[in-house]
């Protein structure tokens, strides 16, 4: 699922850059320390973005629901954004999957394109 993640950030034209696993954060609670790394960082034109990717079914486990939201607090007490992401609907990945092969020109072949524009 983290794949999907990257492809749809690849996509998106506003991200400007990508970083996986790009922080750990640490909590004590208690005298117990909590640990967490999200999975992305994503640089865009509206400002940082970090990224958690759990299947839906997970995100009614505790752990799961504690341990996001208090990296929700963490990254919103910077002024960047939290995301939490699932599975999207499988037409729309479909369709990122098939797109991600066209998105780089140094791949196609240019005269290939003027003979189908022609």
């Amino acid at each position: 699922m983290e794949l999907a993640r990257l492809l749809f950030a690849a996509f998106d034209a506003s991200v400007r850059g990508i970083v996986a696993q790009p922080f750990l954060l640490k909590k004590v609670v208690e005298g117990k320390v909590g640990k967490h790394i999200p999975d992305y960082f994503l640089v865009t034109e509206d400002g940082p973005n970090v990224v958690d990717v759990k299947p839906r079914w997970r995100l009614d486990d505790p752990v799961v629901d504690s341990t996001f939201a208090w990296t929700r607090r963490a990254v919103e007490e910077r002024g960047w954004r939290y995301e939490a992401w699932s599975e999207p609907p499988p037409a729309e990945l479909e369709n990122i999957r098939f797109l991600a092969g066209f998105r780089r020109e140094r791949l196609l072949d240019p005269e290939l394109l003027q003979m189908r524009l022609a």
